[in-house]
């Protein structure tokens, strides 16, 4: 039976895809929640498949929101995901979370959200 660890006590990533780290700032709407309105995130990964989220609230495991932000370009070029909340760590400012997003393929939009 596997620990869960590598050959250098490392815990074994098990995920398909590769993450870039990063601190962008992020836009997350709730989709099923009329309660919470926009929260400001940083993202501190990215890969095509989730990030992980920074957000000063926690949202509850299975809920579903829609994630925006702005790619580095000089256009004002935002990426906007539908994805799941999976894991939430949480923290003394707030909450790691980690999404998982339900499509492989973002929507741009060109203007500011």
């Amino acid at each position: 039976m596997s620990d869960g660890m590598g050959p250098s006590n490392r815990p074994i990533d098990r995920r398909g895809a590769r993450r870039y780290s990063l601190s962008w700032v992020a836009k997350v709407i709730p989709e099923d929640s009329a309660d919470e309105g926009e929260q400001v995130a940083t993202l501190r990964n990215l890969s095509s498949t989730g990030a992980l989220a920074c957000l000063k609230t926690s949202p509850r495991l299975g809920q579903r929101m829609l994630v925006s932000f702005k790619l580095p370009f000089e256009n004002e070029t935002w990426m906007r995901y539908s994805a799941i909340v999976v894991r939430v760590k949480e923290e003394t400012a707030g909450a790691d979370v980690a999404i998982k997003f339900a499509q492989s393929r973002p929507e741009f939009v060109r203007t500011q959200l």
